[in-house]
């Protein structure tokens, strides 16, 4: 267990993502399983060369100060919740149990 901070830290910035997170992200782009959208979020993490092309990006965005770090990190983990909770109310929905009430 990390914070997600960290673990936004330690998959956005130093691009140190499991391979088994990969290797499942491009299984499931192989079979056709995610949307679009979905591809383009997971474009960073794939394969070593766009992990590669994604540090240089940040590199050249944060030195002609274009990259607000707190905004980035921020916008990644409510995207992971979102994500997390999508995922948990589909499996409940699927066992025929009603999804969970939404915490503001």
């Amino acid at each position: 267990e990390m914070p997600l901070e960290e673990y936004f830290h330690r998959l956005y910035i130093f691009n140190k993502v499991p391979r088994s997170l990969s290797a499942d992200m491009r299984l499931a782009l192989h079979q056709s399983r995610v949307s679009p959208q979905m591809q383009k979020e997971w474009a960073p993490y794939l394969c070593a060369h766009s992990r590669h092309r994604h540090r240089m990006e940040l590199k050249w965005m944060d030195s002609t100060r274009q990259f607000d770090y707190y905004q980035a990190r921020e916008e990644w983990i409510q995207r992971y919740k979102s994500n997390l909770m999508r995922a948990s109310t589909e499996a409940r929905e699927a066992r025929g149990l009603a999804p969970l009430p939404m915490a503001e």
